[in-house]
């Protein structure tokens, strides 16, 4: 191109090449959603995909299947599209996040939902428009969360006790110490949540959500507080008692579930998206049995109002395809649990990279099109070699759009990087 046309290269794109973008998508992190959103790019396998998985989320039939299994490889934009999937499919707690974004700056589920019915539209995606907006009518809690960051592995049921410990930070429970959410939850039940809290930090001087932490150095005042807000004689060692007598079953968690849907209204759901669940698993068949036995009792308990939607680098059927004779029934029944599959390949990343970072303006495509012009005809001789020798088959350079949507770049690059 002319450098009287373009004297900075960079003017011909239609956005800002040089500003930052977050490379990793964090799941318990909405600084930055608002970005997320807007920049996100609705590929055609994209579209394909979000129509399958709205299909089965929005059937009001729909009683059973509640697992969908999103894979690609490193990079492929999987992490980014379970984001968008929990906040296109209900509000988000805050206390599933690291970071307490102030309220007038987080971003609603409603105005996720419109950006993405408008990014429907821009495509002519009328079927899927009119999938967001059935969303729009349900009323759902979407729990997002990395499980390798937040598993205890040294705990008898890894996986299990992960789902009670993002279920419990949901609401506001002290998740990193299940028989202390526990107590919580005891006191909740009862309506006398609040009362503790206050009493606590009357006695303790400092608020309860410190003091949890340290329940250990806060015993007389814990006790103290629960004999004041329970109308009894103080109470010795009362979290020791809890933590020696607790345990958990995934029937107790589903029931735990089922009951705390049964507060929210008839039709509430609740979403739990969990990231790079494969390879937290990864041979180990106690982790997936236990996937399975979770999401199948999530769903029998809540007559399918509780979804479990998980990410993977492989394919299910790669991780499973070591099983023996045994294990074959139990696997089968993981398949038909997690019938939803989502795939995302190489070649929509290409097209993410061009919509995304690459687009042109409008008044340099003509200048575009008469360089293509010029150069396509030496292209194949550049990028493609006699029998015997590598040839970049990413490379379409027969294609004058692809160029010009790739410009400066030549599409086989993409693969090398």
């Amino acid at each position: 191109m002319s450098e009287t046309a373009t004297p900075m290269w960079q003017d011909i794109f239609a956005t800002d090449v040089t500003r930052k973008i977050n490379g990793v998508i964090k799941a318990n992190d909405d600084r930055d959603l608002a970005d997320e959103v807007n920049e996100y790019v609705l590929t055609d396998e994209i579209q394909r995909n979000l129509e399958r998985f709205l299909d089965d989320y929005n059937d009001p039939t729909n009683h059973q299947q509640n697992g969908a299994w999103i894979s690609g490889f490193f990079g492929s934009g999987k992490s980014h599209l379970l984001k968008m999937l929990s906040h296109i499919l209900g509000s988000v707690p805050q206390g599933v996040m690291d970071e307490d974004t102030p309220a007038d700056q987080r971003m609603t589920r409603e105005q996720v939902l419109r950006a993405f019915i408008t990014k429907a539209g821009k495509q002519d995606n009328l079927e899927l428009q009119g999938q967001l907006e059935r969303v729009r009518g349900i009323d759902a809690t979407s729990i997002l969360f990395n499980i390798d960051q937040k598993a205890d592995k040294s705990t008898p049921a890894p996986l299990l006790y992960t789902f009670i410990r993002v279920f419990d930070e949901a609401r506001g429970y002290f998740g990193r110490n299940p028989a202390v959410a526990k107590f919580e939850r005891d006191l909740d039940n009862n309506g006398q949540l609040d009362a503790f809290k206050a009493a606590f930090e009357a006695k303790a001087g400092k608020p309860w959500v410190e003091g949890r932490a340290e329940a250990v150095l806060w015993d007389v005042e814990i006790g103290q507080a629960y004999g004041e807000v329970t109308h009894n004689v103080a109470q010795d060692s009362i979290i020791e008692r809890y933590e020696n007598t607790y345990s958990a079953t995934v029937e107790d968690f589903a029931q735990d579930v089922s009951d705390w849907l049964a507060t929210q209204g008839t039709n509430a759901r609740i979403v739990f998206l969990a990231d790079e669940v494969g390879q937290f698993i990864g041979d180990n068949t106690d982790l997936m049995l236990q996937l399975q036995s979770v999401t199948e009792d999530l769903a029998v308990k809540t007559n399918g109002r509780a979804w479990v939607v998980v990410t993977s680098q492989e394919d299910m059927d790669n991780i499973l395809k070591d099983r023996n004779e045994k294990q074959e029934h139990d696997f089968s029944k993981i398949q038909a649990r997690f019938a939803i599959k989502l795939k995302l390949n190489s070649a929509d990343v290409i097209e993410v990279i061009q919509k995304r970072l690459l687009v042109k303006k409008s008044e340099y495509m003509p200048e575009l099109g008469q360089l293509w012009d010029a150069v396509h005809a030496n292209l194949r001789t550049l990028f493609e070699f006699g029998d015997g020798t590598s040839k970049f088959t990413n490379n379409k350079e027969g294609d004058e759009s692809d160029f010009i949507a790739t410009y400066p770049f030549v599409n086989y690059e993409f693969e090398l990087f």
